[in-house]
């Protein structure tokens, strides 16, 4: 197996295999790194800015989901409030009913009262 920078001896190869060619074996090789070179950026390049079109967008949509999420709290508060009132409002319509029932009462012992001193 042959690792990183084999291409010396690659080309060294190609030239005891090919005596004479040492020259364009090198400029072969040279011109075969230049197209892989170009076909890598040409798969880079708008892989790169699709990337970044896509974290754009990413960040506007997490300030739109911020500005919802302070919108939706400001809403469940302002309903929150609106309940307590409405809990507030039924219990002095509960008080309220008990005042008059006190009232009603307190009327029927005066008439009671009012008998006994006739």
């Amino acid at each position: 197996m042959r690792g990183a920078g084999s291409g010396d001896r690659g080309a060294r190869s190609w030239t005891r295999l090919f005596p004479g060619t040492r020259g364009t074996a090198a400029s072969w090789v040279a011109s075969m790194m230049t197209e892989l070179t170009e076909q890598m950026r040409a798969v880079m390049q708008p892989t790169h800015e699709m990337v970044g079109n896509i974290s754009s967008q990413l960040s506007a949509l997490e300030l739109k989901v911020v500005s919802m999420d302070a919108k939706l709290k400001k809403q469940v508060s302002e309903v929150q409030l609106a309940l307590k009132s409405v809990a507030t409002n039924a219990e002095l319509v509960a008080l309220t009913e008990r005042v008059v029932l006190l009232e009603e009462h307190m009327s029927d012992v005066r008439a009671v009262l009012h008998l006994s001193d006739d």
